[in-house]
């Protein structure tokens, strides 16, 4: 329900340069949202969002040049869902956004409460202690509060999850609390020179308080790019929807005024990323159609290295995904040299063992920064430049440049033909690699049919990072794997959303949500703290629009374009809407009901494919039959078949109305849910109970000295290695003459303990790993131990992978409450590695590991 309130004045003192008469809140319901009558813990039916001037000058005017509608899409995280600016400008612009949920465990300190969620709020301060406010979704934005009455010290917070943000060196305030700056009655928090962080909770710490005061407002003040969503999709799975517009609102959190952001939160790498901004410009495109900023963003971009050889083909293909929505020849033609030297750098590298700097978070691709050049990524690398050549040549034929057409083109038939000489070239190709080799689209039959087998296990076929994970669907598509495709969206996306997301993160695990509660903080790792508002991750909102709702560009501009809606067995409708140079293209489709809608824009010619589903005994088009059962569809003019579709072509720009009778009703099937299998001999972990570990043998960390190891390996066991130098290598803590207390488990703990150790905070040093390599028949258990060393209430999580797949083959362990020492326990048939990835508090660590 939408609610206008007007007010003729306001409870705040106006600053001489700002004047104002009236203010607006806009409300809409937010599923789960309750109020708790007590006081102490509040939730509303709705987030408040209003557009009042504060008393202090604020960096951007408030929204301007647009209006709310009655359109409310409750699956939309974004406040401003309904918010259409009648004129778009390239400055951004500000709204307030008031909590739907105010939480204290400091009953006695604070009075009235409830009235927290209004600009109306009257909380009284009566003792020390802290407010949580939650504002029910990521913004970018920075808090601020109003009090009339103030006295005494206080500290403000903010986090993209529910305890304060705290993350690596390397921004000028790293842990995201500090003491508001005082303008008037107004007290800000302002944490670098923009104002903005990623935010979702904040908080209020009261640490010293001489008499009783009041706090009349506490709002987050939200910067935004003006930007319609001129897109849309809705399907009958609700979480599908809810992702295409968490994709979307993830991406327009991240728009500034002149580019594409990669990063809400400042931990010191808040820049633009090439690579990272094709999945964000892939989702721009279908749910905004800011064609405008998308270019000038390839333009600013065009002479960029990140250091990343991947990401100059990645812009590559951000080039070509633009001009074939837009039909832009001009920027085409003005990137020329660009794109020349972008691919003479890449046939350079192709073929040679290429620095590639990183290809992706994932333990199959190096884990970022620990291995980026191993085989996997190469493979990968050179795929992806094939996977570049063949679009670069299906553009320019598309627009008549020949000879750049023909050029690329051979330059691709060259480096496939060279991987065809190795017969068993696919079989060497991991998921990652394979998922880029599929999307150069010139695999053969026998090719494609080797590489389905990489997809079989739906626990394997998550990719850490949810960007690469874009490209893995993609390719799953394109092979015709769409229910293990949305079964993959639902793992990683959906998972993403399970745990409390309304803006998608830099990297996740499925397996997390064994250990880890919704909105509680999440591993960090090689990426450093982890991001929980990373438009990278929003390449699922672009593969939605084309391959559910199935709207993609046959040539350039949409001048020729293609509908086919893929429902899976767990999909009964879609409908939605793209935007093009000449209009939006509208598609509705349900199998159910067998009923079809079409808008084709004029400029355009389309073509529509049905789905076959059981059997199409009828379809008629605007009241009129076409086909029947009996007639054959290659007898009628423009319609063609297949074995899953009935294609209606060259389709003229207006309105259509199809009605579909099928065989039989169909009914709904849920899509499989991911099933993550423990690799075969894996046991779950354990943390205690088992007796003598460490009977077989055992290695102690940093036992006698800094890279002193006290080491007794079992014969069984072949190696025991961690990395040593460079990214990702592990801290060494060494205790020296400090007792510790004996471990009641195991006698043979010394007095003296060491570790290796994370390091936080330095950047992309929180985590490390052991490779554990044994080939002793029936397997062999082992137990890792650690102890909180540095007494700093350290969090973190152990996992387990399969040491030549690089598949997590176990069920993650939350480690905390360490102080007297802790054993995780797993039992293996093969070689394995342990990662141990710091979550809150001092330094993951391990201080030995026990074989028995």
């Amino acid at each position: 329900m939408l609610r206008l309130i007007r007010s003729s004045g306001s409870n705040l003192t106006a600053t001489p340069y700002l004047s104002f008469t009236c203010w607006f809140i806009l409300c809409y319901s937010v599923t789960g949202c309750r109020t708790d009558q007590t006081g102490n813990s509040v939730k509303p039916t709705a987030f408040h969002t209003d557009l009042e001037e504060t008393a202090i000058q604020e960096p951007y005017k408030y929204l301007n040049q647009g209006s709310f509608s009655e359109n409310k899409i409750s699956d939309s995280p974004d406040p401003l869902i309904n918010y259409k600016w009648s004129r778009l400008d390239s400055n951004l612009q500000i709204y307030n956004l008031h909590p739907v949920d105010i939480i204290t465990s400091d009953k006695e300190s604070f009075k009235n409460v409830k009235s927290g969620p209004t600009s109306f709020s009257n909380i009284e301060v009566t003792g020390t202690g802290s407010l949580r406010f939650d504002f029910g979704t990521v913004s970018a934005a920075w808090l601020e509060f109003d009090s009339p009455d103030f006295n005494g010290e206080v500290r403000l917070s903010i986090s993209e999850y529910n305890q304060p943000a705290i993350l690596n060196e390397g921004p000028a305030f790293p842990e995201k609390t500090a003491k508001p700056v005082k303008y008037g009655e107004t007290y800000r928090l302002e944490l670098n020179k923009e104002l903005y962080e990623g935010v979702r909770f904040g908080w209020i710490h009261v640490d010293k308080i001489d008499k009783p005061w009041h706090i009349t407002n506490i709002r987050l003040v939200c910067q935004i790019k003006p930007v319609n969503y001129e897109g849309s999709f809705a399907c009958s799975d609700h979480e599908l929807t809810r992702i295409w517009y968490t994709g979307a609102y993830t991406v327009k959190l991240n728009l500034l005024k002149n580019y594409f952001g990669a990063i809400l939160m400042d931990r010191g790498d808040r820049i633009s990323w090439t690579g990272d901004a094709h999945t964000s410009q892939a989702a721009a495109l279908v749910a905004f159609g800011n064609y405008e900023m998308i270019r000038e963003n390839i333009r600013r971009t065009s002479a960029d290295f990140n250091g990343i050889a991947s990401y100059s083909l990645y812009w590559i293909l951000s080039l070509v995904d633009y001009v074939n929505y837009t039909g832009d020849k001009k920027l085409l033609a003005e990137m020329r040299e660009p794109v020349i030297k972008k691919m003479q750098h890449g046939e350079k590298l192709y073929g040679t063992k290429v620095k590639l700097g990183f290809y992706g978070w994932d333990e199959r691709l190096g884990a970022g920064f620990e291995n980026p050049d191993n085989p996997e990524n190469q493979l990968a690398y050179r795929m992806l430049f094939i996977q570049a050549c063949k679009a670069l040549s299906q553009v320019y034929q598309a627009i008549g440049i020949q000879d750049d057409a023909v050029g690329y083109e051979k330059l691709a038939d060259k480096k496939l033909s060279e991987l065809r000489l190795d017969k068993n070239w696919t079989k060497t190709l991991g998921l990652h690699a394979a998922a880029d080799a599929v999307g150069t689209g010139l695999l053969n039959d026998t090719e494609k049919k080797i590489l389905l087998n990489l997809y079989k296990n739906p626990a394997d076929n998550v990719s850490f990072s949810p960007f690469n994970q874009y490209f893995i669907i993609k390719s799953m598509s394109q092979l015709g794997l769409y229910d293990e495709a949305l079964t993959s969206i639902n793992d990683s996306w959906g998972g993403q959303l399970r745990m409390g997301a309304t803006t998608f993160w830099e990297c996740f695990r499925p397996q997390w949500s064994e250990v880890i509660n919704p909105l509680d903080p999440v591993p960090n790792g090689q990426c450093g703290y982890t991001s929980l508002c990373h438009p990278w991750s929003s390449g699922v909102t672009k593969w939605l629009s084309e391959e559910v709702l199935g709207i993609k560009p046959l040539a350039p501009g949409f001048a020729d374009f293609m509908i086919k809606p893929n429902l899976s067995k767990g999909l009964t409708w879609v409908n939605g809407s793209v935007q093009t140079p000449h209009g939006k293209i509208t598609c509705g489709y349900d199998r159910e009901k067998g009923t079809a809608e079409l808008v084709v824009p004029k400029g355009t010619t389309g073509s529509f494919a049905i789905p076959k589903s059981s059997g199409i005994l009828k379809l008629i088009v605007n009241n009129k039959t076409v086909l029947e059962a009996g007639m054959k569809p290659d007898t009628l003019e423009s319609v063609t078949e297949d074995a899953g579709f009935v294609y209606l072509n060259n389709i003229k720009p207006g309105f259509y109305s199809f009605e579909i009778k099928y065989k039989k009703e169909r009914s709904a099937e849920k899509v499989k849910e991911i099933s993550a299998p423990l690799l075969s001999g894996i046991k779950e972990n354990q943390t205690s109970g088992q007796k003598k570990f460490g009977k077989d043998g055992s290695i102690f960390f940093n036992q006698n000295g800094v890279n002193k190891h006290l080491v007794n390996l079992p014969v069984y066991i072949d190696s025991l290695t961690w990395k040593h130098s460079g990214p990702g290598a592990p801290g060494l803590l060494f205790m020296g003459d400090k007792p510790e207390n004996k471990s009641a488990d195991n006698q043979n703990i010394p007095f003296v303990l060491g570790a290796l150790t994370t390091r936080n905070p330095s950047a992309c040093t929180q985590t490390i790993y052991l490779d554990i390599f044994s080939r002793k028949p029936g397997g062999y258990t082992f137990s890792v131990f650690v102890k909180d060393l540095e007494k700093k209430q350290t969090r973190f999580i152990v996992e387990l992978f399969d040491l030549q797949s690089k598949n997590i083959v176990s069920v993650p362990s939350l480690i905390e409450e360490t102080q007297n020492g802790k054993y995780i326990t797993f039992t293996c048939a093969k070689p394995v590695r342990v990662r141990i990835s710091h979550i809150r508090g001092g330094n993951a660590l391990v201080s030995g590991v026990f074989f028995q």
